[in-house]
């Protein structure tokens, strides 16, 4: 999910009575992926109690992964209180924005069985498709194309317009640097789930690929990530993968969290941090990396 310059927060509060000792309790392993987990899982506590649901959203795709993954019963129930959460949902009272990322979370809980009854979320989410941005319509396509039946009428108009914002470099969106980025990577995934317009794809791919130059250069270790997560989606081989991924691991701080980017200001930020749960770059012999157990490091040398 897009992490923006300044997060949305929802027009309402929820208050959450598990605290967050209480869910974690069984999650007493010491090694360094069950430290990030922890920290992934106490990241999606806190945007449930803000609530944040964007920032939900985005923690969701790594958790259902894990859960699928492992069945862990932290990250379990987790999912059941989101679950719980959303079922008291009024569709009615949210802007597009938050119901595209609702929508998109509530497919992804349904992936490990943890449906939810949000009466017309479904319909207002695709309603929506031309009232938000590229990272929020690239989002509902991919919801809709991984998850559902395929890509609506409207939703293939969507797609179009997607496909016709592509810059000659590869990239979408009209601004500059980390945001430009973030839409991209997002609108390329999209078009390639809907499974269309191969030569946007193609030349999208390429532009990931050559991002990452950059990011290695200035320690930009979320956009490392992401590209990392993005491209293994889509099988496409990345050189130089195996040192990105043992760079990466170096970074994992003593609470389970990484870095943003690298600098003196570095501290655990929750959308990389999920991403390395998503990716499972912490995981010990994680594929393309040393199969030797991992320590958790400080954030700067």
């Amino acid at each position: 999910m897009p992490v923006n310059a300044c997060l949305r927060a929802a027009a309402f509060i929820v208050t959450l009575t598990m605290p967050v000792q209480g869910l974690l309790a069984v999650e007493a392993e010491p090694e360094p992926y069950s430290l990030v987990r922890q920290r992934v899982l106490t990241e999606a506590l806190r945007a449930l109690a803000t609530p944040h649901i964007e920032r939900l959203s985005s923690l969701l795709y790594p958790l259902v992964n894990d859960y699928r993954a492992t069945g862990h019963p932290a990250t379990g129930r987790l999912l059941e209180r989101a679950a719980a959460w959303m079922e008291g949902i009024r569709p009615g009272e949210l802007g597009c924005e938050a119901l595209v990322e609702l929508q998109l979370a509530a497919l992804l809980l349904e992936r490990v069985g943890m449906g939810t009854q949000v009466p017309e979320l479904g319909a207002r989410a695709a309603q929506c498709a031309s009232k938000v941005g590229v990272a929020e319509q690239a989002g509902l396509l991919f919801a809709q194309c991984r998850f559902g039946s395929g890509p609506s009428p409207d939703a293939r108009a969507t797609l179009q317009r997607l496909a016709a914002m592509q810059w000659p470099d590869g990239s979408f969106g009209g601004d500059q640097g980390v945001a430009r980025y973030y839409r991209s990577s997002h609108a390329i995934f999209a078009l390639y789930v809907c499974d269309l317009y191969p030569d946007v794809v193609a030349r999208g791919q390429g532009y990931l690929i050559s991002q990452l130059t950059r990011f290695r250069r200035i320690g930009f270790l979320d956009g490392i990530l992401e590209t990392l997560v993005m491209l293994d989606e889509m099988n496409v081989a990345v050189p130089g993968r195996r040192n990105d991924l043992r760079t990466v691991r170096g970074w994992i701080r003593p609470d389970g969290g990484i870095c943003y980017m690298v600098g003196s200001g570095c501290e655990s930020h929750w959308h990389s941090t999920g991403l390395l749960t998503a990716h499972g770059a912490a995981a010990p012999g994680a594929q393309g990396g040393d199969a030797r157990p991992l320590s958790p490091g400080r954030c700067l040398p």
